[in-house]
């Protein structure tokens, strides 16, 4: 909807990230937005990670890894 141009949502960044960009979304009460939150992951133990988790692990951390920085408000892109 948001999209489409019928309506006002609150996203995470990442998730709005090329419209942002492409300048097909735009921000709205940048004032009020809150301060972003890093992502961090944790295992316990990397070296006897089950292979279904180490694929995941690889997968996020290179997807979070290329992420562009996105600042509350527009600064800082």
């Amino acid at each position: 909807a948001v999209r489409a141009g019928k309506g006002v949502a609150r996203l995470l960044s990442y998730q709005v990230a090329d419209d942002l960009a492409a300048g097909t979304l735009v921000r709205l009460l940048t004032d009020y937005e809150p301060l972003p939150m890093p992502v961090q992951l944790v295992a316990q133990q990397a070296q006897h990670m089950p292979l279904k988790v180490r694929a995941f692990w690889d997968y996020a951390f290179e997807r979070l890894s290329a992420l562009p920085q996105i600042q509350p408000g527009g600064r800082g892109k």
